[in-house]
């Protein structure tokens, strides 16, 4: 009897010593009082909270932005605890949390320089147009012109090459995240079909549900972002570096299928 009054006592001893977390913070006044502080990680600080998405109905952080080194990592409300006002990373087995916010800076990196990159070509190919509308004008000589459009096609190749390099890691991440949005929608879709046949209550599945629509959207939205991106450097390096590019092929059911 003693042995399991000393094991209850010892629970709520452990939940009173339970650190709230920022997913348990409610109000988006509350939770912009965050927003500039620093996150912890070890005693060591990791970054600065550059922004907080909150829940619009519940009034709580989805996701948490910290910035690191110039960099902007997505970090679970749910790993990181107020502590006596300061903000630290939660342990959870072998640093995955850690694991989790290089794949995210990894991926980041590669979308940001595939987007500078096409971004600097369109720049460059527009030169070449300015270029044209100049030699059929009259303003520039045939030699000049074969000079310069030299120079600038060799830009422009320099960059679909180095391109090119980040192309694979972003369409296994484009793969990856495609199919959880596909598992999601066959969660939600079995939710539906439940609440269709009357086996559960909507009070009871709402917040599921509206949770499973709001995670859709999002990977929708970046499934469109990265497939843009890979398409319009896929596009550019077939035109200045002879990759064979199937434009005609829809990218996501590509590399969807690919193995």
């Amino acid at each position: 009897m003693i042995k399991i009054l000393a094991k209850i006592l010892r629970f709520f001893k452990k939940e009173d010593r339970r650190l709230p977390t920022l997913a348990d913070i409610r109000g988006v006044t509350e939770l912009r009082k965050f927003i500039g502080k620093t996150v912890h990680r070890d005693g060591v600080p990791l970054g600065v909270v550059e922004k907080i998405v909150a829940d619009k109905r519940k009034k709580t952080a989805k996701k948490v932005y910290v910035r690191k080194n110039g960099k902007l990592l997505c970090i679970s409300p749910q790993l990181i605890l107020l502590e006596n006002g300061v903000l630290r990373i939660k342990s959870s087995g072998p640093r995955r949390e850690e694991a989790v916010e290089r794949e995210y800076e990894e991926n980041l990196d590669s979308l940001s320089e595939i987007i500078k990159i096409s971004s600097e070509i369109q720049r460059l190919k527009d030169k070449i147009l300015k270029l044209d509308d100049k030699l059929i004008e009259g303003e520039i000589d045939v030699k000049t012109f074969k000079v310069v459009r030299k120079d600038l096609d060799s830009k422009i190749r320099e960059l679909a090459s180095k391109g090119k390099a980040h192309l694979k890691e972003l369409k296994k991440h484009l793969k990856e995240i495609y199919k959880k949005k596909i598992l999601l929608e066959k969660e939600l879709e079995k939710y539906r079909i439940k609440l269709a046949l009357r086996e559960v209550k909507e009070e009871d599945i709402k917040g599921r549900v509206e949770a499973l629509e709001d995670k859709i959207k999002e990977l929708e939205k970046r499934v469109e972002k990265i497939r843009v991106s890979i398409e319009t450097l896929e596009y550019y390096a077939s035109e200045y570096i002879g990759t064979p590019l199937s434009m005609e092929e829809d990218l996501l059911s590509k590399i969807f299928n690919s193995r």
